[in-house]
């Protein structure tokens, strides 16, 4: 039986980066699960509990230590001693142990437990600062695995620590992303009417916000102009620009009753905006939103694409399923945006778009968490 021990303390926000794997990969029964909180204040002494299966231990901090951000590195050595001996005791004798840590405060400790208690050690990595501190350093050195929530993060951590890179291993935050409630009403006209638009216009939208800060749109603005020659009816919704002056064409094409800049909305409010559109065009696609595509993929948004992340390897899946077209290599992306917008109007107006198979979001990441924890704990204890 394997034994996870997931390990929090303060600073560790958000859902802990093993549980992704926990609950997309595995069945309850198969594992014994242990979370320990260090620097409770939910108690005053060392407390166990079981809830559902699952022991939750909480240890507060001695009345020596008010927060962990105000402990010294020599405290934290101290500390990190103490712990080791408590750890060591409960769960002597425990053979398949694996300690996660949800940052890297704690490479003492890490390094103690993974000698004493022959203890696989992973660490989470979501992308904040690295310092290069000691205590970093320690718990890279001793890691087993380090598990990157993205590959920003991956190559982050690669700035600092190139020599980590046979540990690094990245896991999309899928399970969190992808089970998201969307606000979208099943016909795409009843939400142009809800929002003041006509049925028969044709409405693209464009979310600068998910495209990168850094993204050129006039190429984006001169394919619209060509395409609005042909269908005087289409509008365009560009989010989150709030400098409209910026962009020549948008001037020189007099395009101001046809291109409407908004800012403010809420993220429901987008996603109903997203509704009223043939399509949503993101020029950009990156791997920081390329869980949100998958999400409206889910809920049969059209998208038009015309540019492939280099680093995303999951990205070639879509392209071989077909839900998505990259930019060809002899087309200008304004002509090809243009092709892309032309190609909306030969699809029924009110179907979704091609909508991401449901392999894609159970059977395939599956697969490729189950590939993580063979890399991290080894095949002979996954079988």
């Amino acid at each position: 039986m394997l034994h996870i021990v997931r390990i929090f303390d303060a600073t560790a926000v958000g859902p802990s980066v093993l549980d992704t794997l926990l609950t997309s990969s595995w069945e309850k029964g198969e594992y014994l699960s242990y979370k320990i909180y260090i620097g409770s204040n939910k108690y005053v002494e060392y407390t166990e509990q079981e809830i559902n299966g699952e022991v939750y231990i909480y240890i507060p901090f001695p009345y020596t230590i008010k927060y962990l951000a105000n402990i010294s590195a020599p405290e934290l050595k101290k500390y990190s001693i103490r712990l080791a001996d408590l750890l060591e005791q409960r769960f002597c004798g425990k053979s398949n142990l694996l300690f996660h840590f949800e940052n890297a405060n704690w490479g003492y400790l890490a390094q103690r437990i993974k000698t004493t208690l022959n203890a696989i050690i992973t660490c989470g990595y979501n992308g904040t600062t690295i310092t290069g501190n000691t205590m970093q350093l320690a718990m890279i050195t001793c890691a087993n695995s380090i598990l990157c929530t993205s590959q920003v993060a991956r190559k982050q951590l690669l700035v600092a620590y190139p020599h980590a890179i046979e540990k690094v291993t990245v896991i999309y935050n899928v399970t969190t992303r992808i089970n998201k409630t969307a606000i979208l009403p099943e016909q795409r006209n009843a939400s142009k009417i809800a929002w003041g638009l006509q049925p028969e216009e044709t409405i693209f939208v464009f979310n600068k916000q998910i495209a990168g800060e850094q993204y050129n749109m006039q190429s984006l603005i001169l394919a619209f102009s060509a395409f609005k020659q042909e269908i005087p009816q289409a509008r365009l919704f560009i989010l989150h620009e709030p400098d409209i002056m910026s962009y020549p064409a948008f001037i020189e094409k007099n395009l101001w009753s046809s291109i409407t800049f908004i800012n403010g909305l809420s993220e429901g409010e987008v996603m109903e905006l997203y509704a009223t559109a043939n399509a949503v065009i993101m020029p950009a696609l990156t791997e920081d939103n390329f869980l949100y595509i998958l999400l409206l993929l889910q809920r049969g948004i059209r998208f038009i694409y015309d540019n492939a992340p280099d680093d995303n390897s999951w990205f070639n899946e879509l392209v071989n399923m077909e839900v998505v077209k990259p930019l060809t290599s002899n087309s200008s992306s304004t002509h090809y945006l243009l092709h892309q917008l032309k190609n909306v109007l030969t699809q029924n107006n009110n179907a979704p778009g091609k909508m991401l198979p449901a392999a894609f979001t159970t059977a395939f990441i599956q697969e490729q968490l189950i590939a993580v924890y063979e890399k991290i704990l080894g095949a002979s204890v996954i079988g």
